[in-house]
């Protein structure tokens, strides 16, 4: 197989000009913050979802589903909101930074 090495060069020279030295870089420590509160997300909303089945196959009244679908709904919007809240406070507290070198 003949490799085409202008197709290599030009590639490793598109790589070069875009390079790390462009890249933003958060404060120290942020970003595992940021990791931390999306996973915390999707966490809350995997949970939900599965308490959202569970409730349907326990009750058996309509009412009792109904209500206990309501808190639930409102347990879930304030802790997602609460954790929505504490993510925009880190993304405007960490805005990226571009790298000096």
């Amino acid at each position: 197989m003949r490799h085409n090495t202008n197709a290599y060069r030009r590639a490793r020279e598109a790589t070069a000009a875009a390079g790390l030295s462009h890249a933003p870089f958060y404060p120290e420590g942020l970003l595992p913050v940021l990791q931390g509160t999306f996973a915390a997300l999707a966490d809350l909303e995997l949970r939900y979802e599965i308490a959202r089945e569970a409730l349907e196959a326990l009750c058996e009244s309509e009412d009792a589903k109904q209500r206990y679908r309501a808190e639930l709904a409102e347990v879930h919007r304030e802790v997602s909101q609460s954790l929505r809240r504490y993510l925009a406070h880190l993304q405007g507290a960490g805005k990226p930074v571009r790298s000096s070198h």
